[in-house]
């Protein structure tokens, strides 16, 4: 996959974006309203808010964004795990971290450094145990004024 305009601050268990002169983010600052799939263009996007009260401005008085979107493209893999209902509702709207992760493998997914060119997916993973898994050529930040 390729990271058009963006960059996680760390390669697993990341909290934030770097990218479009920022960084998002999206643990603390950020709750998730959910995602969209369209088939006929094979685009996959999800999208946070950051206006509620308790927003804090990602962390950058200067970012005055409300929200943001990842957009990928070509999307060639999407998997969601159930999550766990001892967990309120509300766990769902927090991503715990995001990770990039090597496709079709389970164990040994997880790599401190990354060579161009090499392939993985990213992971999302929310407060109730949710994980959203999306494969695709690219993905791209933008933000929601």
């Amino acid at each position: 996959m390729k990271l058009v305009n963006l960059e996680l601050d760390r390669p697993y268990n990341s909290g934030s974006i770097k990218g479009l002169g920022y960084e998002w983010d999206l643990h603390n600052c950020a709750d998730f309203l959910g995602f969209d799939f369209s088939a006929v263009d094979s685009t996959f996007s999800m999208t946070w808010d950051a206006s509620s009260p308790q927003g804090t401005t990602w962390g950058n008085p200067e970012n005055d964004a409300k929200g943001c979107k990842l957009i990928f493209r070509n999307v060639n893999f999407i998997h969601m795990s159930p999550r766990d209902a001892a967990y309120p509702r509300n766990e769902d709207w927090c991503v715990s971290n995001m990770s990039k992760v090597i496709p079709n493998t389970t164990e040994f997914r997880y790599q401190d450094y990354w060579d161009e060119g090499d392939e993985f997916n990213l992971l999302f993973e929310f407060h109730s145990e949710r994980t959203l898994e999306i494969g695709a050529e690219s993905v791209e930040l933008r933000a929601v004024k």
